[in-house]
This record gives structure tokens, C-alpha cells and sequence, in this order.
């Protein structure tokens, strides 16, 4: 059925003056997991629903007889060679969309097997293990003669956090709103490294309800906003992100900083200036720490990215955070005026 979509929208976009070359045309839109049973709440395996959707077996293999059949595929291998010139969506499309939700573990962690149904989780496509979905489109175009690697797109993405979310039965372990922000701008650092994705997303912005205490429901918690309009800390490390890959060193020796502006493209945009962001340093531990002071400023360039990535020689251990001023000549961001900070990072230098 799904095939069938893409073939009629694809058909459809053609015909109507659009395509590939002018317009972002994305396929897939995935879950991030699955079960390996079927019912009303057991999603589909994001692997294993392209490899039906490619006409595939799990040995990547043109599938044939019933098991080809019953899924509208080819049963001859004639029908196979035609297979991509009638198909063209699955092979010229910009990329694939993917919703890499991670639940509550840090982007480089993704159990197996799943601690939830004991599922492999080798058939995923979450950011942990993105190379598995990576490495699948690529298998499934050289099975049609096709070099394409399909970029992958992230298109929804966050941490429900606790509060208000939490699990009666303590199977789901939701993570702190700082823990949260701290993973998001892990995640987002992660992904930006990544060639082979080109987007980053949140989802959504506010939580949806009302939390119920009696039985843990406070829906998809992963808004940077409560349900009734507080921020969450990860409304600022959305806002704007940093991550420091190592936080250690010697003395002497520079850490990697990264980070996104996210309202600079705009703001260029709206003024036509260049943006610039802080980075800005506290002697000391958070608790203890000194006034921040700005030791290196970065100019973003125009308003086609938020990020810059660099090397920072820090004077001794610390609270490292990320200071931007909204342009007070932007008439477009009026609510917004002064200037914000990121959440804030410790490092330490020891000889």
C-alpha cells in the first residue's frame, strides 16, 4: 500500500512541475523501533518494513513466489529488473525520513536486546544506531543496480522527561528536563557530525496535557515547554545548544566547543548583520563559581547555518555556557530582546 502511495504522489509532483532537482522530497518517515509480533500497538520494525517496501528478504535478496506476492512485489526476475525504472520514488527521492527517538538513553546507547520486549534491536533505526538504517539503504539500492546513498532526515526528535512523565510500573525510566537538554545538544552535536543526515528536529514544542499523577500520564512529554507555557531546560538548549565532546585536559591544552545559535539565521536575515555569540567563562565549580566573562567571540556566517565548531584554550577549571544577544533593530523578534544563555557546561584542567 505504501508503495503505491509513493508511486501516485511521485507521478503526481511530476506532473505538476515538481521534483527532485527544485524541491526537498522525502520517503519513509520511520519509527525509530519495533516489536517482532504484530497487534494495534506493535509497530512494524523500521528495517523490516523497507525491505518489503524494496521487495527484499532479510538476506537482501529479490524476494520471490508468495513471499513476493503477498507483499505486491515481483515473482519473476524480469519483473525485478523493471522493478526500479517503476518504482522511481524508492531511488530518486532526496532522502528518507526517520524519527530517531532514543527514550531515555544517551545518543550513543541503544540496548540490545530491548530492555522493553527483549527484541533484537539490529532491525532499529534510532540515532544510536543510525548506521543501521544507513547501511540498509545502501544494501537495498546496490540490489537494483543503484549507487544512491539516500541522505537520512531527521524529522521529529526529543526526550520526554520526568516530570511530568513518569512510570507507575518503572519499566520507562524518563530522564531529568536537565538531563534531557543535556542529551538533546549531545544528540544534535552527534547528528551534525553525521554526513550522511541533514536535518535535526524537536518535537514538540509544548507538552501536550495536563499530567495526571495517578497513573503517570502527562502525554508525549518532549516539549521544551510545560502543557501550560513554562520552560523546560530544554527550551534553552534548544534555543541555544552547546556540547563539549571531552571536558578534561591538561593545562595548556584546548577543548572542542560546539554549538548552534538557532535565532541567528533569522535575525541575519531580518537585519541583514552579522551574528555573533559569547563564549563565556566561570572560575570555579558551578556552585562555587565566579562571574562569567566573555574569553572568545564568534561570528556566524549569513543565514544559512546556526552552527560553528572550534578549538578554546580555557584559563582553568570551570563553568563554560554560550551568551547571544537578540539585535535590538529586529522588528520581528520584539519578545526576545537582551541576551540569552545557553545551559551551562563544567571542564577541568589538571596538570
Amino acid at each position: 500500500m505504501y508503495r503505491q502511495m509513493l508511486d501516485a504522489a511521485w507521478a503526481a509532483l511530476l506532473a505538476t512541475g515538481h521534483g527532485p532537482a527544485t524541491d526537498t522530497i522525502l520517503i519513509g518517515e520511520l519509527a525509530p523501533r519495533g516489536a517482532d509480533e504484530w497487534g494495534v500497538f506493535s509497530g512494524m520494525k523500521p528495517l523490516v518494513f523497507l525491505r518489503a517496501l524494496y521487495c527484499v528478504s532479510s538476506a537482501y535478496r529479490s524476494l520471490g513466489g508468495e513471499a513476493a506476492r503477498i507483499r505486491g512485489c515481483p515473482t519473476t526476475a524480469a519483473g525485478s529488473r523493471r522493478f526500479r525504472a517503476q518504482h522511481p520514488a524508492l531511488f530518486e527521492a532526496t532522502g528518507v525520513a526517520d524519527h530517531p527517538y532514543l527514550r531515555w538513553y544517551p545518543p550513543t546507547v541503544e540496548p540490545d536486546p530491548d530492555p522493553t520486549n527483549g527484541s533484537s534491536t539490529a532491525d532499529y533505526a534510532s540515532l544510536a544506531v543510525i548506521g543501521h538504517l544507513t547501511g540498509a539503504l545502501d544494501r537495498l539500492q546496490r540490489v537494483y543496480g543503484s549507487s544512491r546513498r539516500l541522505p537520512v532526515f531527521d524529522t521529529e526528535f526529543g526526550y520526554i522527561t520526568s516530570p511530568p512523565k513518569h512510570s507507575p510500573d518503572g519499566r520507562a525510566r524518563y530522564v531529568s528536563p536537565a538531563t534531557a537538554a543535556y542529551y538533546m545538544n549531545w544528540s544534535e552535536y552527534v547528528s551534525w557530525r553525521n554526513p550522511r543526515i541533514r536535518s535535526f528536529a524537536q518535537f514538540p514544542i509544548y507538552d501536550p496535557v495536563r499530567p495526571l499523577r495517578s497513573n503517570g500520564w502527562g502525554g508525549y512529554a518532549s516539549g521544551l515547554l510545560t502543557w501550560n507555557g513554562v520552560p523546560k531546560a530544554t527550551y534553552a538548549a534548544w534555543r541555544l545548544p552547546v556540547f563539549l565532546p571531552i571536558i578534561s585536559t591538561r593545562r595548556g591544552r584546548s577543548l572542542e566547543v560546539w554549538g548552534c545559535v538557532r535565532p541567528a539565521p533569522f535575525a541575519a536575515f531580518d537585519t541583514g548583520a552579522a551574528q555573533t555569540v559569547a563564549i563565556q567563562f566561570a572560575r570555579g565549580s558551578s556552585r562555587a563559581s565566579g562571574p562569567f566573562t566573555t574569553i572568545q567571540t564568534v561570528t556566524l556566517g549569513g543565514t544559512s547555518s546556526c552552527y560553528f565548531d572550534l578549538r578554546v584554550k580555557f584559563p582553568a577549571s570551570g563553568t563554560v555556557r554560550l551568551g547571544y544577544t537578540y539585535p535590538p533593530s529586529d522588528p520581528l523578534l520584539p519578545a526576545q530582546q537582551g541576551q540569552i544563555v545557553s545551559r551551562s557546561v563544567q571542564v577541568t584542567l589538571h596538570r
